[in-house]
């Protein structure tokens, strides 16, 4: 019925191209072609700046055990307050003193040191609202296989390896199999698009990608040989012609095999865009260190570090899985409004805002509506099941929510509450050891449906 559907609207506001181009597919040894791609001079329909964009290298790198480090502790000079948050839930405030592979130490506002195991840390991020040092701009953005993108204002290839200067000041060397692709340009503006749909698609060779007039990208595909400060060897049908660099937008390499990576204990997201998955991290002064999973050394200060994930591993976020079953029943049956307005939404609330709960932002978490059922296969892989449930407080009338939040493990109930607006939010921390089979559901409770915009903030399975 229309009824149910504008009575919630009512008092809860609730709802609010890569063409291939030219592919190297010319008549071999083609005296045009050659001279076609050493002028650049190339003619296909490039690619729209409106192409949908593509994370391929951006998936995390699970990790399964933290690597060791060097354990000497020095004391940073800058006062840096981090804020940190445990698999437990427990949320700490301090200046680090110390970061290795065995833990992290905090010194509180009183001077006290704190303790916290690296196996035992979920997030550390900087407190917001203090300065932050000069950023160091690089001129080349290199993405490597493990995920890390890293900036550079050097990168060259020669042979079957790759080198280079981080913008951090680091010099690396590392074999040309570790690396997925390369930006060798800053300005993207436009194209930034269509470059991520390029990088994430399927290719037989290696790309090269030219910027056309009109924010418009071109691809040739071919084997990329040595890449120096001036100039790229490039084979295009068995003949080898030598493109300058300054004509060539980015890079995407192919590879027969994937060489074997460390795993990640932490991933790192720089202020600045940067992304390094991690095998180990370090503090030296105010400075933070981390060798990535593909081998090379980096550090930045640690006020350019925006968050420090060391969940990898650990905890497996709701938001992040796919549920076997996702089902949604409203209270009239054949209100299809609703049925259209309120599935079950990952990250945001149902007005597309950031979820909030006890006056805080979650990056991470669900937006449920009575009637919904979710099941998520687990195969026995966790032991705890925790969040912060509560109704959503932006509603103008989140009082009047009232749903009845069951979580049940291979059909065994292990909890069922009511959870109301008119209430605080309530911690939920259930055991899931051995569970193959998780189930969540927001049933109706005493209102019917009206506002009843459940928030599972931060629901995540811990190892």
């Amino acid at each position: 019925m229309m009824v149910s559907a504008m009575s919630e609207l009512l008092l809860c506001a609730g709802a609010d191209g890569v063409s291939p181009g030219h592919r190297g597919r010319c008549p071999a040894r083609s005296p045009l072609c050659v001279a076609f791609v050493a002028l650049i001079a190339f003619s296909s329909t490039g690619v729209t700046s409106g192409a949908a964009d593509a994370a391929a290298s951006d998936a995390d790198q699970k990790a399964s055990a933290p690597a060791s480090v060097e354990k000497t502790a020095v004391r940073p000079s800058s006062p840096l307050e981090v804020a940190v948050e445990t698999l437990d839930g427990e949320r700490l405030t301090g200046r680090p003193v110390s970061l290795d592979g065995k833990q992290l130490v905090l010194a509180g506002r009183d001077g006290a040191e704190r303790k916290v195991p690296v196996t035992s840390l979920l997030e550390v991020r900087p407190v917001a609202g203090q300065r932050e040092s000069e950023a160091k701009s690089g001129t080349v953005r290199l993405y490597l296989i493990d995920g890390s993108v890293v900036l550079c204002d050097q990168f060259r290839i020669e042979g079957p390896r790759a080198s280079g200067r981080t913008a951090g000041g680091d010099t690396f060397t590392l074999d040309r199999q570790f690396v997925h692709s390369v930006l060798l340009t800053e300005k993207t503006d436009g194209v930034a698009d269509a470059w991520q749909k390029i990088r994430g698609g399927q290719h037989e060779s290696d790309v090269l990608v030219l910027r056309k007039p009109g924010n418009l990208l071109d691809t040739i595909e071919g084997v990329v040989g040595d890449i120096g400060e001036e100039q790229i060897q490039f084979l295009l049908d068995d003949s080898e012609v030598p493109v300058k660099r300054e004509r060539v937008f980015g890079i995407v390499f192919v590879r027969r095999s994937r060489p074997q990576t460390r795993p990640a204990v932490c991933l790192l997201e720089l202020r600045d865009g940067q992304r390094w998955n991690a095998a180990n991290v370090r503090l030296d002064g105010p400075m933070l260190r981390a060798t990535l999973s593909a081998g090379i050394e980096v550090g930045a200060p640690l006020n350019r570090i925006g968050r420090m994930d060391f969940s990898l591993g650990k905890v497996a976020y709701l938001s992040r899985l796919d549920p076997i079953e996702a089902t949604f029943e409203p209270f009239f049956s054949g209100d299809t409004i609703s049925a259209e307005l309120f599935q079950y939404r990952r990250d945001r609330n149902f007005q597309n805002q950031p979820l909030l709960l006890n006056d805080r932002e979650y990056g991470r978490g669900l937006c449920i509506h009575s009637r919904t059922r979710l099941r998520y296969r687990l195969n026995g892989l966790y032991r705890r099941f925790k969040t912060l449930a509560g109704i959503d407080p932006t509603l103008p009338n989140p009082q009047l929510g009232h749903v009845v939040l069951t979580i049940r493990g291979d059909g065994k109930t292990l909890f069922s509450e009511p959870i109301a607006g008119s209430d605080p939010p309530r911690v939920v921390d259930v055991p899931v050891e051995g569970v193959r089979e998780l189930e969540i559901l927001v049933d109706f409770g005493e209102n019917m449906s009206v506002c009843d915009h459940l928030i599972l903030a931060d629901a995540r399975l811990i190892r």
